[in-house]
């Protein structure tokens, strides 16, 4: 389930905008943003659950940025554009994420670039919901498989991108791959 609101700056509104800060043609714009100045949001998280924040640097003329999780949590200090993407561990019932301006010294001391297509979900660990029950392994609840994972045996798909519910059993005596 997508936590943020507004991910795709589509409007100005849903974010508090620090010194240097925008939102204008469908992007975030950092224009001289300067000393950890930052876009950011509030979103209701679990404590102790993780949770992937993942963004994209469209254009980028000068600084260093990063994410922020709860005010404290950075994630890797970038350059330049692309996509980017972190896990953090929430450590309370709301969690502050935010893009941020990451460097005191110059030349990179502000940030002058455009992000968009900001997103949280929540990293869902199979594993933890899989159990084996006699001669199967048995999902116990529904089982999240993300896009870029399947459940295979050899060449066969038995789930992917979607819902896998309790119905779904896999016999112990296949080997599978998650």
């Amino acid at each position: 389930m997508e936590l943020i609101v507004n991910g795709g700056f589509d409007t100005d509104t849903a974010w508090t905008k620090g010194p240097g800060w925008s939102i204008s043609g469908g992007k975030a714009v950092a224009s001289s943003a300067a000393d950890l100045a930052a876009i950011s949001q509030i979103v209701t998280t679990v404590p102790g659950r993780k949770y992937r924040v993942s963004y994209s640097c469209s254009t980028k003329t000068f600084g260093l940025f990063s994410s922020r999780f709860g005010g404290s949590q950075y994630g890797s200090t970038a350059a330049a554009v692309g996509p980017y993407s972190e896990v953090f561990t929430a450590s309370g019932a709301s969690t502050e994420i935010a893009l941020v301006q990451r460097s005191a010294a110059a030349p990179d001391n502000v940030l002058t670039a455009t992000f968009d297509d900001v997103s949280v979900t929540d990293v869902i660990q199979a594993t933890a919901a899989i159990t084996e029950n006699g001669d199967s392994l048995v999902a116990a609840g529904a089982v999240k498989v993300q896009a870029s994972a399947a459940i295979t045996e050899g060449d066969d798909v038995l789930a992917s991108a979607g819902e896998v519910g309790p119905a779904a059993i896999v016999p112990a005596s296949r080997t599978v791959t998650i």
